[in-house]
């Protein structure tokens, strides 16, 4: 929502934080989050960018 790239979770699609900010749930910046699980042994990390379409549509060939 401001700018910045965060780690966020949704439950049943919604990001939103419950109450009256609205704002999105923020778990963080996602390098530290990859070191930080790296370093607690996790075999695999994924992020997704799944808003990256509003920016960039596809061109359609």
């Amino acid at each position: 929502d401001n700018g910045v790239l965060v780690a966020t979770k949704g439950d049943q699609y919604d990001v939103r934080e419950k109450g009256n900010n609205n704002e999105v749930r923020n778990f963080g910046k996602p390098v530290e989050l990859a070191t930080r699980y790296f370093n607690e042994g996790a075999d695999e990390v994924r992020f997704l960018n799944i808003t990256s379409f509003r920016n960039s549509p596809l061109n359609q060939t």
